[in-house]
């Protein structure tokens, strides 16, 4: 094990339109005043220091970021510690998702929501 390591544990994953309005084909979703696609997904997990020592922002040349193949886009995300109720995640562009993880203890962890 790395003295700093971030893992990312995967919740689920929701598709809106196949696991939940499938079977309402009339129905529609919309996002900030436009229609939603039909391969929305909400993705969950967590990001969990699971190294043996406090990441600080020291340690960090870039932010930690998740960044999507080419044909799918960010619409938002969500990122919030326990500890505090700052959001973590800003979205740098359509196809990027930055983390402002700041000082990361071990085995603290954030809820990731996008």
């Amino acid at each position: 094990m790395y003295p700093g390591e971030i893992t990312f544990f995967h919740d689920r994953s929701i598709r809106l339109f196949d696991d939940i309005t499938g079977s309402l084909p009339q129905l529609t979703v919309n996002y900030k005043g436009e229609v939603v696609k039909k391969n929305l997904t909400l993705i969950k997990g967590f990001l969990v220091n699971t190294g043996a020592k406090d990441i600080t922002k020291r340690w960090w040349k870039k932010p930690l970021a998740f960044e999507l193949v080419e044909g799918y886009r960010w619409l938002e995300a969500s990122t919030k510690s326990p500890s505090d109720s700052e959001e973590r995640a800003t979205s740098v562009n359509p196809k990027t998702v930055e983390f402002s993880l700041g000082l990361f203890r071990c085995y603290e962890f954030l809820r990731f929501e996008d």
